[in-house]
């Protein structure tokens, strides 16, 4: 952390989980409020930005780093949905895996390393990554776009523009492909043939599902912008969340009712929950048994 004119510099510049959730929740209220859902992001824009991360995590970055890397998250968000919709593989967005044979990942480890990365670690908030990018990436670039860390960046990035990218977990293909996802185009442009599991008989009941299934992935990530948007400081971050408050709660011996209630109470402001995480074990227990 440092002060507020405090930017980093460098290449290798780190980007915790918990910073890249906060600019992904930053970005999609932008994305969300904007009557197309692909917002040109200038100069003024990216500095908007910096100023409203650091409100959050207390870092600055800066416009141009902030630039690149929105870049390289479009990127692996086309990359990993282009993983997704191949043939032969599966993934389980509620563990974050991909399953695919070694044939299929040497493939694709030959096209990007982003891929090696896809293997182990999956893709964090990729259903966020899709709202953000999946109308804005198909059609331009942020405006004063900033090259990405090599050649073979925009390579890769360029095979992507000209289709769409966010896949629909659950479909099969007409063919009986086992890959399990498919690309939203591929979804609508299929809708007239049946699915076993959904039953689907007609294109315009295709399109209500499919309405309904974005419907409900915004909803869910409208919750979690807002739980980062109202947290100061590092409170967005997971070790001083609600959940993580109400965990360690639980975890005690000896809470009164009385106590206990009354600390949910404390729980709804950040700065409580970040005192409360931070205390130490007797701290906790002293405070507690202050608020029977």
């Amino acid at each position: 952390m440092g002060g507020h004119n405090n930017i980093n510099t460098g290449d290798d510049m780190r980007w915790p989980e918990k910073n890249e959730d906060a600019f992904l929740a930053i970005l999609y209220e932008r994305v969300k409020k904007h009557p197309n859902g692909t917002p040109s992001f200038k100069q003024v824009d990216w500095n908007e930005i910096d100023e409203e991360l650091f409100s959050v995590i207390g870092q600055k970055y800066g416009a141009d780093r902030l630039q690149g890397k929105y870049n390289r998250l479009r990127l692996k968000h086309r990359q990993f949905s282009d993983l997704i919709s191949h043939t032969g593989v599966t993934y389980s967005s509620s563990s974050n895996q991909v399953y695919a044979t070694e044939e299929v990942w040497k493939l694709f480890k030959k096209k990007h390393k982003n891929y090696i990365t896809f293997k182990s670690k999956g893709c964090r908030n990729y259903e966020m990554l899709g709202q953000i990018f999946n109308n804005s990436s198909a059609h331009h670039a942020s405006t004063t776009q900033l090259p990405l860390n090599s050649d073979g960046d925009h390579q890769t990035e360029e095979q992507f523009f000209s289709r769409g990218v966010q896949v629909i977990e659950g479909e099969k293909s007409c063919a009986g492909s086992s890959r399990g996802k498919r690309p939203i185009d591929d979804y609508l442009a299929g809708c007239n043939c049946v699915n076993k599991e959904t039953k689907l008989e007609n294109f315009e009941f295709c399109l209500e599902i499919l309405a309904s299934s974005l419907s409900a992935r915004a909803e869910r990530d409208l919750a979690k912008a807002k739980k980062y948007k109202e947290m100061s400081n590092q409170a967005t971050s997971a070790p001083y969340s609600i959940d993580e408050c109400m965990d360690v709660l639980e975890n005690l011996d000896d809470v009164s009712d009385t106590s206990y209630i009354k600390a949910l109470e404390k729980f709804k402001d950040p700065d409580w929950r970040i005192m409360f995480v931070k205390m130490s074990l007797i701290r906790k227990k002293s405070w507690l048994k202050s608020l029977e």
